[in-house]
């Protein structure tokens, strides 16, 4: 395998690990640095009798919320769409596919005027 390609599959790899594993890990690092800055270092923590699992749940329940909803807002709405037909045009492949189903469509659509 040649070096520009074990250079791709690792990238590859690195994007999956850190989108799908590492994600958590981050998470509770930003957890408790955004308990450090607006709760303990600050005069919130005489008002908020919170301890870091409390704001850890509460911050969390909050998170997903409000990642759930641009997620969908995105997918619905968003740029989902356009990246998946740009993805698709690219990949070779699929574009192969959708090639040979278009072909295959117009033989029975023309198959279909000539039998009647």
């Amino acid at each position: 395998m040649a070096l520009g390609e074990k250079i791709k599959r690792i990238w590859i790899y690195f994007r999956r690990g850190h989108n799908h594993i590492a994600l958590f890990v981050s998470l509770m690092n930003f957890i408790t640095i955004q308990y450090a800055l607006l709760i303990k270092q600050t005069i919130l923590k005489d008002i908020l009798p919170f301890g870091m699992l409390e704001f850890a749940i509460i911050f969390s329940i909050c998170y997903i919320i409000t990642t759930v909803s641009l997620g969908y807002f995105d997918f619905k709405k968003g740029s989902v769409s356009e990246e998946v037909n740009i993805m698709a045009s690219k990949n070779i492949f699929f574009r192969e596919i959708l090639e040979r189903l278009e072909r295959i469509e117009r033989r029975l659509k023309d198959e279909g005027r000539n039998s009647s």
